[in-house]
């Protein structure tokens, strides 16, 4: 009943589905809430869910415009369940921006398959992933996806593949000069953290546990 009620792109499907991301949303509010209710509790409640739903008509687009799936809601629909599946990371804030940054670099990604603007396409997308490593360094392992789209779609050149290489340090050399220019040189070192941590505490919590 479920898969036919997807199985196109209708309205209500669309409805249906920002519904359920309403109902997550809620859950994981209350599930995640140990502070005071408050005006400014409800402005960022509020601001998250509209980040949330920018993002999830953004994959609706990306997937559209490149025409990655059939004419149907499965996507969304599978999109808002894994979300529900942490109900923890609906709430994060920064986790969310970090998303929306590497759609934007998916999105044109995946417009490599044409011949337009290869080049434009290389740098944009590779720019919006030196952003998101600014935010969370790990998000550098996501340009590996630039070098293997460009030889996918015969896009492979010595010269394109120099291109991703200036686009992600754009925003970073850019951002240094700013903190040198506003004498914070010493966050520099900062900027970057590859640490891991094989810590398994959080384990014990039912919240990861039972999703």
């Amino acid at each position: 009943m479920i898969a036919n009620f997807f199985s196109k792109t209708r309205p209500i499907n669309t409805l249906a589905i920002v519904t359920l991301l309403f109902f997550i949303y809620i859950l994981s509010t209350i599930i995640n809430f140990d502070g005071v209710i408050s005006a400014s509790f409800f402005v960022k409640r509020v601001t998250y869910f509209i980040l949330l739903l920018i993002i999830l008509f953004s994959v609706n687009f990306i997937v559209r415009k490149n025409n990655l799936v059939k004419d149907n809601s499965y996507t969304l629909f599978l999109y808002v369940v894994l979300l529900g599946l942490f109900p923890f990371t609906v709430l994060d804030f920064k986790l969310a921006i970090i998303n929306f940054i590497l759609l934007l670099s998916y999105r044109r990604i995946y417009s490599l398959r044409t011949q337009k603007d290869v080049k434009e396409k290389l740098f944009d997308s590779a720019f919006w992933i030196g952003i998101a490593t600014l935010i969370y360094s790990w998000s550098i392992l996501i340009l590996f996806l630039v070098f293997l789209a460009a030889y996918v779609f015969d896009k492979w050149t010595w010269r394109n593949a120099l291109i991703p290489i200036v686009g992600f340090f754009t925003p970073i050399i850019i951002y240094m000069a700013y903190l040198t220019a506003m004498n914070e040189s010493m966050i520099i070192a900062t900027i970057f953290d590859f640490n891991l941590f094989f810590e398994f505490e959080n384990y014990n919590s039912l919240k990861l546990l039972i999703p």
